[in-house]
């Protein structure tokens, strides 16, 4: 069986295209096709806006791989920690025993463009809900407690992202 090499990636976007397409890989039919579908939807947008920008001479505001200098994004997460509170029913069981289960403790790291990030470990220990939190993606519920720092390009992410948006956008874009 042969194996054939995706070619290769040369900006930050597409690395980032090609990490999301493959852990939407193993994510359930309702989330796997319309993230593709957006994949794609993105990929012909990037290829638009490449185009427009050939017709028109070009963008002074490129680095040397040819990207957006404002593509580069710096993604950093610290002490990032979910917590379970037990059901009444555990708590009637167990009693005191009952404790709050720890799903991530204290958890920090970085995505920087240009470079592959693995998350790796054993079943269970807490790589898709780390994801589901930076991904802002964790239901609210009042058993689930997270708490932490996510930053992109030193940009805090608060709770309520619609009212930070602005700042964000603000941040990514050119000076």
């Amino acid at each position: 069986r042969e194996v054939i090499a995706p070619a290769a990636v040369n900006t930050s976007a597409e690395m980032l295209e090609l990490a999301a397409g493959i852990a939407l890989w193993s994510c359930p039919p309702h989330i796997k096709i319309p993230g593709v579908v957006g994949l794609a939807a993105l990929r012909g947008i990037r290829a638009k806006l490449r185009e427009r920008e050939e017709e028109t001479g070009g963008n002074n505001n490129t680095v040397g791989d040819g990207s957006s200098a404002r593509d580069e994004v710096v993604v950093r997460w610290d002490d990032v920690r979910m917590t379970l509170q037990p059901t009444k029913k555990e708590k009637k069981k167990l009693g005191a025993d009952a404790k709050p289960k720890r799903i991530l403790d204290g958890v920090s790291g970085a995505a920087k463009p240009g470079r592959l990030l693995a998350i790796m470990g054993p079943s269970g220990s807490g790589k898709t809900s780390l994801l589901n939190a930076l991904a802002a993606q964790v239901p609210r519920s009042k058993r689930l407690t997270l708490r932490g720092t996510l930053r992109h390009d030193d940009v805090s992410v608060g709770k309520d992202t619609r009212r930070n948006r602005k700042r964000l956008n603000d941040a990514s874009q050119p000076q």
